[in-house]
C-alpha cells in the first residue's frame, strides 16, 4: 500500500489522475451484512490503483501514463 501511495503521488505530480480502486473494501462498510471471507475484495482495496481511461484518450495520452508508471514503479 505504501508503494501504491508513492506511485499515486508521482502520477499526480505529472498531472495524471489516479485513485485506490475501492477503499475500504465494501465488505467492511456494510458490517450488518453477512461477510463471506472477502479476501479478494480486501486485497483489491489495498493493492489496485485506478488509472485514467476514457473514450477520448489518445495513444499519446496512453503512452504518457505508461511511461510515468514505468518510471515510478
Amino acid at each position: 500500500e505504501q508503494q501504491l501511495k508513492a506511485v499515486s503521488t508521482k502520477l499526480t505530480e505529472a498531472n495524471i489522475q489516479s485513485r485506490h480502486y475501492f477503499k475500504p473494501s465494501l465488505d467492511q462498510i456494510f458490517t450488518d451484512s453477512n461477510s463471506y471471507n472477502s479476501t479478494n475484495s480486501i486485497y483489491a482495496a489495498q493493492k489496485v490503483l485506478c488509472l485514467p481511461l476514457h473514450a477520448y484518450m489518445t495513444i499519446k495520452d496512453v503512452n504518457f501514463v505508461v511511461e510515468n508508471l514505468k518510471k515510478n514503479l
